[in-house]
């Protein structure tokens, strides 16, 4: 009898959980509430609320959550009419156990990305490259120069064959 639970416990593994665009939060309350073992990593990122910078948690892989089960003891068939939910993801037709450690080395870099302050201040240094991503200058090299303010910054960039000095708003650059 022993020898049949263990091999039963070892079946327990985590699945990927397809959800609906922008429901993770809803498919991971919903689960929970069928008393499965979910997780659903997330990341801090900084966003712009108004004229201020805020830090915002949002999901690490959008559209995916995961769930730790064993498909012998537990019947999965709810996950598919879970609301937000769209099912577990499969392989032709079998289901997809994900390797063993992956998720507890999401849960480590989680917490590390959960530490960091996103919101304070830019998040460039003198003379690191940027790219305009955003405005008149898509698409076009710089280096950053300072930050003015909790949302402006200044970026030197060659315009015309001279060096220009552009202050713009810090969600128009990304790292070059």
């Amino acid at each position: 009898m022993t020898e049949m639970l263990s091999n039963e416990n070892s079946a327990e593994a985590w699945y990927a959980v397809a959800t609906q665009a922008r429901h993770e939060e809803t498919a991971r309350h919903n689960l929970e509430r069928q008393e499965f073992h979910v997780y659903l990593p997330r990341a801090a990122i900084r966003r712009r609320r108004g004229s201020r910078w805020t830090r915002m948690l949002e999901p690490l892989f959008p559209g995916y959550l995961f769930l730790r089960v064993n498909p012998l003891l537990q019947d999965i068939t709810p996950v598919r009419s879970t609301r937000g939910a769209h099912g577990i993801v499969k392989v032709g037709a079998h289901y997809c156990p994900l390797p063993n450690g992956l998720i507890s080395a999401l849960q480590a870099m989680e917490d590390q990305l959960l530490s960091q302050d996103v919101t304070a201040g830019a998040p460039f240094k003198k003379g690191d490259t940027v790219r305009f991503v955003k405005g008149p200058f898509a698409g076009i090299d710089g280096v950053f120069e300072m930050a003015r303010g909790s949302d402006r910054v200044s970026v030197l960039m060659t315009l015309l064959g001279q060096q220009r000095r552009v202050s713009t708003q810090l969600d128009e650059i990304a790292p070059g």
